[in-house]
């Protein structure tokens, strides 16, 4: 036998002694007072001694027994098996609860699985006993898990009410992180002596969004040996659920040109990614498309909206489907483009933001010899012979330009000569695109400032100089522009010359020549090259994974890299191993320069973008010059520090604003709903315990809904063991024993007592011996 509250008994028991006091204290002699008939009643006395003391005795050891059986009823006898589960003495109750995008999955009748959750959390907590030490710990499970109550607290109704307020977030579940939370947090108890048994309690649905048994790391943290691992059991109910999974806009970067004239401007076609989950039924969606410009929308602003169908079983699709218009005006105001779909089981996967890269003009600068330039010194157009690199990348810029100056603009773009002595921060700025077409004329200095300029987000592109000469320019970019890049020292010459070639199945992660690349076989057909730089990287490996666009024999013609030291930098480097001039190549002859030309620059100016749609729960990508982040429509602000290319996570799904030092906005971020939590479907209990089954010993392992399996007064034991039946009923029989030795006592009581006439007997009828009567006679 076991006892529930092992202290209680002790003090029941100690309270057997209160009876025996008080019969031994009533007992306490007295000095005598002598008196004539005193003899007589003592000798009647004498007579009666044992047999008074024999119903004395029994009547003490009724009230004893009595008392020793409310004792055992209080402290909660118990008959022990074998299986162990959680200790009798104190219990520290560590709850890992599930607040991820997955519990946020609501069925038919709008109950949610977090609120289930929650009521698993607030039994739990109720079944703890303050006034024998018990406490309680809480770890969140959303990335990056938290230990929101640490130490653990020995006020479990202030957690339960934490836990009552709490909501579920837009990120992931987070199980390594929380569960070395949990070993941390125990081995720090036995550090400090703490003696109470450990329970470990996994709050979640297990629905696959929370519990992929495929991604979880299979070392786990260590728990101690006596640790107990309680479980919810996994939701039968699978739900339906569709996730936008991104949304990117086929025109890489909108521009406001001619906004006077114009009322809005058109963003183009938009491509919707979508996935769904659970029953993959026959359905219908619907997608719409917004533009959100901050408090203060646009009266001109247009929404879109486009049906999409699932077939039975179809469980991804993207569309492409036309954007809304913006207001012109509002090209500048770091506009977000948000798409939306229908409610289902899961809400905050049904929007998502895509920051868009927005100008009201394109800024390039041309960094090139004005004295080389034959278009600048007058020289004819039809004269292509004598054209500088320089002079063929300002062609390509826009062909149709109809003046030849400094300065000129056409359409979207606006283009301008810079001199390569001319090199400071002030020109650099104004610039979004800067091409390097005499890359021998710029002096280290001049390579720190272009290094600037990318770290704020520009793009630069750089061509080798046209000279066969040996190449030493390489050493300073390289060095400069912190880029793993090797440029050969002299060119390699090709007769005949090669073609270039277009080969899909190795190109880029992130391709910048996506757009035309329908049209590429057709177009690099007439292309050659004759001459070329060697472009690999400083330990002479190919660049294949950054090789954009290549010629026969995989030999890069464009490369693009990025900065390899701490700083990170928003803007992308293109470098190019010929320089634009036919001796070289016939590639700006070519109809393929143009699109080549622009898609490089306005894709590469677009890449910046790529960081805009980050994933709640992460760590924020912040961009160089970041100082501060605003949370919009709040009050909050993350500091950044200067030197760090990342910030604290955001577990929610906000649109941020990135500041520098001087308050101003450098760029915007959407922290959308991680869709790899969107996962509904169900799971049965041996899938969603498998990924945890080495935390402890398969004993000490159960389910919350199991016998014996919680950690309540009615199931706690005392020696680490199950019960056979509830204690609660033992300790109404100890009670009703108790209640029925009070009645006896009261009876005995009544017929022992010497108050009653028939037991009284007067000293005249006693028996008197002879002896005495004759003594009295002869007194």
């Amino acid at each position: 036998m076991s006892f529930l509250h092992f202290n209680l008994l002790i003090a029941g028991l100690c309270c057997v002694s209160l009876p025996i006091l008080i019969h031994i204290l009533l007992r306490r002699r007295r000095q005598p007072v002598p008196w004539g008939a005193m003899r007589f009643l003592l000798e009647a006395y004498q007579q009666q001694r044992r047999k008074v003391q024999l119903e004395q005795l029994l009547i003490l050891a009724c009230r004893c027994l009595i008392v020793a059986l409310i004792g055992l009823a209080i402290a909660r006898p118990f008959f022990p098996s074998n299986s162990s589960l959680v200790a009798r003495n104190a219990r520290t109750l560590y709850i890992v609860l599930d607040d991820s995008l997955t519990s946020a999955a609501t069925d038919a009748a709008g109950v949610t699985d977090f609120s289930r959750l929650q009521a698993k959390a607030a039994d739990l907590i109720k079944d703890l006993d303050e006034s024998r030490g018990d406490r309680v710990a809480l770890i969140t499970l959303s990335s990056p898990a938290e230990n929101r109550v640490a130490p653990p607290s020995t006020d479990p109704a202030a957690v339960m009410r934490l836990i009552a307020s709490h909501v579920p977030t837009a990120a992931a579940a987070d199980w390594n992180q929380a569960l070395s939370l949990v070993s941390e947090a125990m081995a720090s108890q036995l550090a400090a002596k703490n003696t109470s048994t450990p329970v470990l309690a996994i709050l979640t649905a297990g629905r696959a969004g929370s519990i992929d048994a495929r991604q979880m790391v299979a070392k786990f943290p260590t728990l101690p040996a006596d640790a107990v691992v309680l479980m919810a059991p996994p939701v039968e109910v699978p739900l339906a659920n569709t996730a936008i999974v991104d949304v990117a806009p086929l025109r890489p970067v909108l521009t406001a040109a001619g906004a006077a004239t114009q009322d809005s401007l058109s963003i183009g076609q938009v491509r919707v990614a979508l996935k769904r989950f659970g029953p993959l039924t026959a359905a219908v969606n619907k997608v719409r498309l917004e533009v959100d410009t901050g408090p203060q929308k646009p009266a001109s602003q247009s929404a879109t909206e486009q049906a999409v169908t699932w077939a039975q079983g179809q469980d991804e699709q993207a569309i492409v489907m036309n954007g809304p218009r913006l207001a012109a005006a509002d090209a500048a105001r770091y506009p977000v483009l948000s798409a939306t779909i229908d409610r289902d089981s899961i809400d905050t996967d049904n929007v998502f933001r895509a920051p868009l890269v927005a100008r009201d003009v394109l800024r390039v600068g041309l960094v090139a010899s004005r004295a080389d330039s034959k278009l600048l010194s007058g020289g004819a157009i039809g004269s292509v012979d004598q054209f500088s690199p320089g002079d063929w990348i300002w062609i390509g810029l826009d062909p149709a330009a109809p003046s030849v100056s400094l300065t000129e603009r056409g359409g979207d773009l606006q283009r301008s000569w810079i001199d390569p002595v001319a090199l400071n921060a002030t020109i650099l700025s104004e610039f979004d695109i800067l091409i390097v077409a005499a890359p021998d004329h710029v002096d280290r200095d001049g390579w720190k400032r272009l290094r600037q300029s990318v770290d704020n987000g520009a793009v630069l592109l750089v061509f080798p100089t046209a000279s066969t000469s040996t190449q030493t320019w390489s050493d300073a970019m390289v060095e400069t522009l912190k880029i793993d890049l090797q440029v050969g020292r002299e060119p390699q010459a090709f007769e005949p010359s090669i073609p270039l070639i277009w080969n899909s199945a190795e190109r880029p992660t992130w391709d910048p020549l996506r757009a035309i690349a329908p049209e590429a076989s057709e177009l690099l057909k007439p292309v050659h090259v004759s001459r070329m730089f060697s472009l690999t990287t400083a330990a002479g490996r190919p660049l294949a994974d950054k090789t954009i666009l290549a010629a026969q024999g995989n030999l890069p013609l464009f490369v693009t890299l990025v900065p390899q030291d701490e700083r990170p930098s928003r803007g992308v480097i293109y470098i190019a191993s010929v320089p634009m001039t036919p001796e070289w190549t016939d590639l700006p002859a070519r109809p393929l320069f143009v699109p080549v030309l622009q898609e490089l620059l306005r894709s590469g100016l677009a890449r910046a973008s790529l960081d805009s749609k980050q994933v709640a729960g992460h760590s924020i990508k912040v961009p160089a010059g970041a100082a501060a982040i605003r949370v919009n429509q709040s009050t909050t602000v993350i500091p950044v520090d200067a030197t760090a290319t990342s910030a604290a996570a955001i577990r929610e799904v906000h649109s941020l604003a990135i500041t520098d030092s001087r308050g101003a906005m450098i760029s915007s971020i959407a922290m959308n709903a991680d869709t790899s939590a969107s996962n509904t479907l169900v799971q049965s209990r041996d899938e969603a315990v498998i990924g945890f089954r080495a935390l402890t010993d398969a004993s000490r392992f159960r389910f919350t809904d199991a016998t014996g399996a919680t950690v309540g007064e009615n199931k706690v034991t005392a020696d680490g063991t199950e019960f056979r039946e509830p204690p609660g009923k033992l300790s109404l029989w100890l009670f009703a024993l108790a209640a029925a030795i009070g009645v006896l006592e009261l009876i005995l009581g009544r017929i022992f007592s010497h108050a009653q006439p028939s037991r009284i007997k007067s000293a005249l009828d006693m028996p008197v011996s002879a002896a005495a009567m004759e003594t009295e006679r002869a007194a």
